[in-house]
């Protein structure tokens, strides 16, 4: 009988089946980083819709949304900030040993929100009820003597529900470090090599005013005036009520997202990142501390930093302050009625002269992202 042979696959065959193959993968492929992408930002948007839950169960609480950052207000004498400025902003009563004694750090938005996101034990642990952040870091990052160590661990372990699974961010800021002394937080200082506290990283941020601005802290009143005009729901002591958003909710930014890969400048990867969310513990700015203020507030235009700097506008400070995610197009906000939206990163806003200046001349908010900043402009924006 004669043997029948089977024929094998031609070389030509094979390129053309691993030629197939390929295309689909590359066809495919696209649409599952998509996928994914998609998944990553529902979750993000779901985040967001809990601390947008959080904060109106707080208020149901309080009669008010929780303040930005909880400090001192008063100099060493005990009068308000406001009563060292006439109407001139002239200053007053002032003499070298006055200071304005601010540089303290305190409790920020998001440790007084723990109990209303499912973190009461940790609030407990913390002591926010009870202590100082100052307080807390010297129990759990004790020079020389006991060490808190459950302490330690607990304010270090990274809460994925103030994160967004879209930034490959680090699980802790590192960035910053706290020491137990007096709460040093610059990476450069030599303090910082030992005995130091890194909280978790957060890329969610409050929205502190309709300009690039950080509550700041020098004994001027120009310096006083620029914090002292917080348009957003959330500053220094603040304690907004839903009837103080003449607005509408629905027409007033409340928290939005601050992406901390998006801030990396390769040519400065440190500073660039000082403007990222760090979780617990807020500040305001000093003398070549600003970046105190940038931890827990936002205020600015949306993706406008180039490697750390405005694209039109060379100025790093300021661009740290805005928001940015690394969403395609835009990033998400939160409401003050508890909605999450997402916002084009070409809406209508004044980088160079108004949205998303330190602070300056103009009186107006004359953009729509401005409008959606401030809760109480006037300018009730409908379609955005």
């Amino acid at each position: 009988m004669p043997r029948l042979c089977r024929r094998a696959f031609t070389l030509v065959e094979l390129l053309v089946v691993i030629a197939i193959i390929s295309t689909l993968i590359a066809l495919l492929l696209p649409a599952v980083q998509q996928a994914r992408e998609a998944a990553r930002r529902s979750q993000c948007k779901n985040n967001l819709k809990q601390i947008g839950i959080a904060l109106h169960n707080y208020h149901d609480n309080f009669s008010c949304f929780p303040p930005g950052v909880v400090t001192k207000e008063s100099k060493t004498s005990g009068l308000p900030i406001t009563s060292y400025c006439d109407a001139s902003k002239i200053q007053v009563g002032l003499n070298a040993s006055d200071d304005l004694n601010l540089r303290t750090y305190g409790w920020s938005w998001n440790a007084l929100l723990l109990p209303y996101v499912e973190q009461a034990n940790l609030f407990r642990q913390l002591g926010v009820a009870s202590r100082s952040p100052l307080a807390m870091v010297q129990a759990a990052v004790t020079d020389g003597g006991s060490q808190d160590l459950e302490l330690l661990e607990a304010s270090q372990k990274p809460l994925d529900s103030f994160r967004c699974p879209s930034d490959p961010a680090p699980s802790l800021y590192q960035e910053f470090a706290y020491r137990s002394t007096d709460i040093v937080t610059d990476p450069n200082s030599a303090f910082l090599n030992v005995n130091r506290l890194q909280v978790p990283l957060t890329q969610y941020v409050a929205v502190h005013n309709r300009r690039a601005v950080v509550p700041w802290n020098t004994a001027t009143c120009t310096d006083i005036d620029s914090f002292g005009k917080e348009r957003g729901i959330f500053g220094l002591n603040s304690r907004t009520r839903i009837r103080d958003i003449t607005d509408g909710t629905s027409n007033t930014l409340m928290i939005g997202e601050r992406a901390y890969s998006f801030l990396y400048d390769p040519n400065n990867s440190r500073d660039s990142r000082y403007g990222a969310g760090g979780m617990f513990i807020g500040g305001y700015a000093g003398v070549s501390h600003e970046r105190k203020g940038r931890e827990w507030i936002g205020s600015g235009g949306i993706n406008v930093v180039v490697n750390g700097c405005f694209a039109s506008q060379n100025n790093c400070s300021s661009s740290r302050y805005g928001f940015s995610s690394m969403h395609v197009g835009g990033s998400q906000f939160v409401m003050a009625d508890g909605s999450v939206q997402f916002l084009s990163e070409n809406i209508q806003s004044d980088v160079d002269t108004g949205g998303v200046r330190l602070w300056g001349g103009e009186t107006m908010d004359d953009t729509v992202l401005e409008n959606l900043l401030s809760k109480a402009d006037g300018q009730v924006i409908g379609e955005f």
